[in-house]
């Protein structure tokens, strides 16, 4: 019987250094957040950041500009890489991360109009660590980006929060 209890208050002191463990980490990632300005309000305005935008010019145009502006391209640069593009360059996928694991994936497409193109931009999956968004620094460059790249073509760009 003394073993049963020795074994129950080891469970009981190891379960409460656990919760305490997790709760001073967690407090530590919030502090670390707010320092470094990466909350979790941040991150999440900017991946619920939807573009919709018309252009005078063809959508190969914004997707050209998009990859020559971010430097984009097959292999892993300042956090950013081509994932999916189109044939017709119409339409991209920018992976955003690392090697592995990535962090966050951004959707651009476009569709022609008689007066151009359309279309519409935003970021489509995300990956959160210790309640805060990973990648929001580099989803809003990529959104900046999009602005100035619509603005430098010539287009207008309206912005919602998707939900």
């Amino acid at each position: 019987m003394d073993f049963f209890y020795f074994l129950l208050f080891m469970g009981a002191g190891f379960l409460v250094y656990w919760v305490i463990g997790r709760g001073v980490h967690r407090g530590a990632a919030v502090v670390t957040g707010a320092v470094t300005g990466n909350t979790r309000a941040r991150g999440l305005a900017a991946v619920h950041l939807e573009h919709k935008f018309s252009l005078p010019v063809d959508g190969r145009n914004l997707v050209d500009r998009l990859i020559e502006t971010l430097e984009l391209g097959p292999a892993w640069r300042d956090s950013l890489m081509i994932d999916d593009l189109d044939d017709d360059r119409s339409s991209m996928a920018i992976a955003i991360g690392g090697r592995s694991p990535e962090t966050a994936k951004f959707f651009v497409t476009t569709e022609a109009t008689e007066s151009g193109c359309s279309g519409s931009a935003g970021v489509v999956s995300w990956r959160e660590v210790e309640g805060r968004i990973t990648a929001a620094e580099q989803i809003e460059r990529i959104h900046k980006h999009l602005r100035s790249a619509v603005s430098h073509l010539g287009g207008t760009v309206s912005e919602h929060e998707s939900k």
